[in-house]
């Protein structure tokens, strides 16, 4: 049994409209976290294999519609990739971890957020009463727990996603994107529901290997949830929309595993990803189940047998 988590630590990050230079943001020292090497022994249970494995413990187990998103969304489209002048971010915050071994190719994922929506009253509920469309074309009245707050806005963007990001960029290291991507204007899937700054199409994201658009607007399902919208001509998920349900928003090591888990599917790790590469088996008679599906890559297989202790695992279980 894992011991109590320790009290969460608020995180000092600058507010998402501060411009940040790319270099002062690739060399972010890690302090800027401190809670999170405290964070991971209560984080890998739902992190395993990024974000797509089932927690142990029902209180932590978090249920999403990732796979009904990306059928509704079809294929990623393809993002365009060239030399372009590379200028500040505006409403773009990066939230790289330091990296201290970048001669050999790879380097730590760095993400960045744009999070204009959460800034634009239109955009999000202000009030009890607020007519707005939701994600999915649908028209709804806010109540007042669904009023994305500066709190709760605070929370989102500066103490749970930053957090998670780190948890994934102290793990995932990648060849890094050295120019900046052209956001296409049309065929993004639900990225086509959120804000995408101008200068995105224009003269492209830089200085990072994934751009995350994020919002915090009310939902009946999950708590949070994220979607890649397109990827990079080597396959890589570059874009990804993520939203947070206002009511549901705390400073809690839930709420960042489950943030964790949502980015881990924005990075590309999905059923549909793991058909289309044959990573998949499926395991039969598995707790009275007819068969249960599983992440069995060799690799996959031997870790989940080292950490497990179990030597018949057959790989790493898929949630339902």
């Amino acid at each position: 049994m894992l011991p109590p988590p320790p009290p969460l630590i608020p995180l000092l990050l600058p507010a998402p409209q501060e411009q940040t230079h790319c270099t002062e943001a690739m060399r972010q020292p890690r302090h800027t976290a401190p809670l999170l090497p405290l964070l991971l022994p209560w984080l890998m249970m739902v992190v395993c294999c990024a974000g797509v494995c089932v927690a142990a413990d029902r209180a932590v187990k978090h249920r999403c519609g990732i796979d009904a998103m990306m059928k509704k969304y079809g294929r990623l489209p393809t993002a365009v990739v060239r030399e372009v002048p590379r200028r500040g971010q505006g409403a773009v915050q990066a939230y790289p971890a330091a990296s201290e071994d970048e001669d050999d190719g790879w380097a730590p994922i760095r993400i960045r957020v744009s999070a204009e929506d959460m800034y634009n009253p239109l955009r999000h509920c202000t009030a009890a009463g607020d007519l707005r469309i939701d994600h999915d074309g649908r028209a709804i009245t806010c109540e007042e727990d669904d009023v994305l707050t500066e709190e709760r806005r605070s929370i989102v963007l500066r103490q749970i996603l930053p957090a998670a990001i780190q948890l994934h960029a102290e793990r995932l290291s990648v060849r890094p994107v050295t120019r900046p991507v052209l956001i296409p204007r049309t065929g993004l899937g639900m990225c086509n529901n959120f804000t995408i700054p101008h200068k995105h199409h224009t003269m492209g994201v830089v200085c990072a290997d994934m751009i995350i658009y994020a919002n915090g607007f009310p939902t009946s399902g999950p708590s949070a949830w994220a979607v890649p919208c397109f990827m990079l001509d080597d396959g890589r998920p570059f874009a990804a929309a993520v939203n947070f349900d206002p009511r549901q928003v705390a400073a809690t090591y839930e709420d960042v595993r489950v943030a964790a888990h949502e980015l881990g599917h924005a990075l590309g790790f999905a059923k549909a990803q793991f058909l289309m590469l044959n990573m998949i088996s499926e395991v039969p008679n598995v707790r009275g189940r007819l068969e249960v599906s599983v992440i069995s890559t060799p690799k996959t297989k031997a870790m989940a047998r080292q950490h497990h202790s179990c030597p018949t695992l057959e790989g790493i279980e898929l949630e339902e």
